[in-house]
């Protein structure tokens, strides 16, 4: 179905990569506005967030809060970006 954007089936196409880290809730607080975490220092291979599920996944990993976590230079049919608009 095509929502109001002109976009198609948007939820469930594939997993979104994120800026986050994989850190703990508990550990690291989100960052004002945005909701980042992170840490002062980061290595390059640190896990890094993958929001959201594919249409490789169950229903249940493709709500927009399933967290999961990847090396940054995975490469995979599922995972990928979503476009987006800014509204003004």
């Amino acid at each position: 179905n095509k929502n109001g954007y002109g976009l198609f089936d948007m939820h469930g196409n594939v997993a979104e990569w994120c800026l986050d880290e994989k850190l703990s809730y508990r550990d690291f607080e989100p960052r004002g506005k945005d909701g980042l975490r992170q840490r002062q220092t980061t290595t390059a291979q640190a896990l890094r967030v993958v929001r959201g599920g594919s249409c490789f996944r169950s229903p249940l990993a493709a709500r927009c809060s399933a967290r999961d976590e990847q090396v940054p230079d995975t490469r995979t049919s599922g995972i990928g970006v979503r476009p987006i608009r800014r509204l003004h």
